[in-house]
């Protein structure tokens, strides 16, 4: 099996570290972090990490004069280095260029977005990956780490650190009495298609969560904050993943949705064959999607109040 691309976070803030770590490592890639510029040249040299994301403002050191002397010391170099910054688009745009990087990657809020940027950076490089940017492509992207900084006077509460930090893992199903929103796990190995799920659903009220794989889906299935309901690209992949779910829990035959790329062959027809759940047609309608999550989160809801 191919390794894991790996990812070093260069940064002065702890919480932008782990929150990063913590997210990227949820999705397969193997990360490093280093803390401040001090040593992090030298680190990029000896691990040779496939991508580095380094923060533009750090004392003493920015990450545009760190990847000018990366640049001078290894000019030939396969790895990709983006500025990490909540800097305007415009102006990273214009440091990314001046300093001989790659690209950019902005930190705002948005989770999904992060994971979104830099699986494009990785395409050819990690087989999970959706796609590199064409070579002289800017990229901004959303992510959820402005961390806390004493000279840009622009803190974030310790509050909203805890709550970034809960974004990368699934919630549990209950606290105490009150009942949280209810989880659909959308999995699927390409990013553009879990995109447009997260397009389709986000006015709904319901949490969706993301797995590019089914080591990922099968974490969420079987940890405490596991999904209501599973809405899975119908391969072999896909059956894999209901199988273990059916076998932890037969509930599980009603509580799929399973769409279909191309005409049903092999083992997929098979399946279809007995399967008696709901099937949507890749691009999947976002009105039909809807209709059919509602209808599971329904019957489950109606099942749960039953059952209680």
């Amino acid at each position: 099996m191919s390794q894991p691309a790996t990812i070093l976070v260069v940064d002065d803030s702890e919480v932008v570290l782990n929150v990063t770590r913590t997210l990227l490592e949820a999705v397969g890639y193997r990360v490093l972090t280093h803390s401040g510029p001090a040593g992090c040249v030298a680190v990029i040299l000896q691990e040779k990490p496939d991508l580095v994301l380094i923060d533009v403002n750090m004392p003493k050191l920015g990450g545009e004069t760190i990847v000018k002397l990366f640049g001078k010391a290894q000019p030939n170099s396969e790895t990709i280095i983006l500025l990490f910054s909540t800097l305007s688009a415009e102006q990273l745009e214009q440091r990314a260029r001046a300093s001989g990087a790659h690209g950019y990657i902005r930190k705002t809020e948005d989770t999904f977005e992060l994971v979104r940027q830099v699986h494009r950076w990785l395409r050819g490089k990690d087989p999970g990956a959706l796609g590199r940017m064409p070579s002289g492509e800017m990229g901004a992207v959303s992510a959820p780490l402005s961390g806390q900084r004493k000279k840009s006077g622009k803190s974030t509460p310790p509050a909203k650190d805890r709550r970034l930090e809960r974004l990368s893992r699934p919630p549990p199903r209950t606290s105490g009495t009150t009942r949280l929103l209810p989880i659909v796990l959308f999995i699927d190995e390409d990013m553009e298609s879990l995109s447009a799920y997260r397009r389709h659903v986000q006015s709904e009220p319901y949490r969706a969560d993301f797995a590019l794989s089914a080591a990922q889906a099968l974490r969420h299935i079987d940890s405490e904050g596991r999904p209501e309901v599973i809405v899975a690209s119908l391969e072999p992949s896909g059956i894999d993943i209901y199988d273990r779910a059916v076998a932890l829990d037969a509930d599980w035959k009603k509580r799929f949705v399973f769409v279909t790329r191309e005409p049903p062959s092999g083992r997929v027809e098979a399946f279809l064959a007995t399967f008696r759940g709901i099937v949507l047609k890749h691009p999947v309608d976002a009105s039909m999607l809807r209709e059919a999550l509602r209808h599971l989160l329904t019957a489950e809801a109606r099942t749960n109040q039953q059952g209680g």
